[in-house]
């Protein structure tokens, strides 16, 4: 019965994870990772995370050895990193 209630909270949580990363995507253009100019390094690459997403601020600041993203943004903001290469 144990192992039945595991199963069931576990598919739960699952679900609800999905609907969550549906409604708040962590990246918003992940199909067009260069943007729609086609160029990475350009304020419109798709792989930049979503200034409400699951990445902002998730990033470890002392595995961090360089300053700035890729848009050549200071790579620390409000006290913390984001996770990937760019800041948001």
């Amino acid at each position: 019965m144990k192992m039945k209630a595991l199963i069931i909270a576990l598919g739960l949580i699952l679900a609800s994870s999905s609907l969550l990363l549906a409604q708040y995507p962590p990246i918003p253009s992940p199909t067009d990772p260069d943007g729609a100019d086609d160029v990475f390094g350009t304020g419109d690459d798709g792989l930049q995370p979503a200034s409400s997403g699951q990445l902002k601020n998730a990033g470890n600041i002392t595995l961090n050895s360089v300053a700035v993203d890729l848009l050549g943004n200071s790579r620390v903001g409000e006290g913390e990193i984001d996770v990937g290469a760019y800041e948001n």
